[in-house]
């Protein structure tokens, strides 16, 4: 017989577009990864804005600026402001616009029923004058205040509003236009740096 012819092993079919698919894909890799490295990364969130640091001497400086009778005791009545209306959960510059209102800042402000720098008044509040040390206690910036505040304070868990307290420690139903000159001058003194409001930080305690 003769030798019989090998028979070729069959390959298997090429996929169509085999290599050419391949190719293709690692093409496009190339290219996305190039287009991410380039990619610019997101900007970080802005910082908050810094706060405006304010310090106890600077705001009795500028406070004996505006009323001249504060001049010996501006350190001590800026300090206890603050000090009673955190206390007591108010505004400082409400209380400022108190005093102002009261007394102008003038620590040996009486008439006959009133005294001190919030014009308490010993009739009224005898526990508070009593425990500050009696009447003569209310000539003093620190004792006054702290007596004064606490009556607002009394006045605004009562009514569950400033405005409504304030009026009440006027004591004088509506007239003189008491609330808004409180208000205005509360305003007037936060522009000018004696008190503090929500977004100010006090150094130099």
């Amino acid at each position: 017989m003769p030798p019989s012819t090998p028979t070729p092993t069959p390959h298997p079919p090429l996929r169509r577009g085999g290599p050419r698919r391949a190719t293709r894909a690692f093409v496009w890799a190339g290219v996305a990864t190039a287009m991410l490295a380039w990619v610019r990364p997101a900007d970080p969130p802005p910082a908050p804005p810094s706060q405006p640091v304010l310090s106890y001497q600077a705001m009795a400086s500028r406070l004996v600026e505006l009323y001249p009778a504060s001049r010996d005791h501006a350190g001590e009545i800026v300090r206890t402001v603050h000090r009673e209306a955190d206390r007591h959960r108010l505004d400082p510059c409400l209380v400022m616009g108190v005093i102002a209102r009261e007394s102008s800042f003038a620590p040996q402000a009486r008439n006959s029923r009133d005294l001190g720098l919030m014009q308490v008044n010993p009739r009224y509040h005898p526990d508070l004058v009593e425990r500050a040390g009696g009447p003569r206690a209310m000539l003093e910036p620190a004792r006054n205040i702290a007596a004064g505040t606490e009556v607002l304070a009394r006045y605004r868990r009562a009514s569950g509003d400033d405005l409504e307290a304030l009026q009440r420690y006027h004591g004088l139903g509506k007239r003189n236009d008491y609330v808004e000159r409180v208000a205005g001058e509360a305003r007037r003194l936060r522009d000018a740096g004696v008190c503090v409001g929500g977004d100010v930080t006090v150094a130099a305690r």
